[in-house]
């Protein structure tokens, strides 16, 4: 099993961050993932995914978005969660509203 952990940045733009605020189209991003995973099946097999996102306001160094895969071979492993990784930032509609530190 290969785990990743995103935490939000101390800094967006050169201005420090007390967090970020997430907000999700909840049943859209359940499509976009269901279609996902059934590609990524196609492509690299049958494989474990657990997945999470948060959604609202999460604090500098807390982790905002997990990936875990488990599959037999690790580099298999490493492409599913770069795969899944890419899907977050350019697929899904969760949209991200930076909350600087005053």
């Amino acid at each position: 099993m290969l785990q990743f952990l995103g935490v939000v940045r101390e800094q967006e733009e050169g201005r420090p961050l007390s967090g970020i605020r997430y907000s999700c189209y909840e049943k859209m991003a359940w499509e976009v993932l269901e279609r996902t995973i059934a590609e990524a099946e196609a492509e690299f097999g049958k494989h474990g995914l657990d997945f999470h996102h948060r959604v609202g306001f999460v604090a500098v160094a807390e982790p905002s978005v997990i990936v875990r895969v488990s599959t037999k071979h690790s580099a298999q492993a490493f492409d599913l969660c770069q795969h899944y990784l890419k899907v977050v930032k350019t697929s899904l509609p969760i949209w991200k509203e930076p909350v600087f530190a005053s």
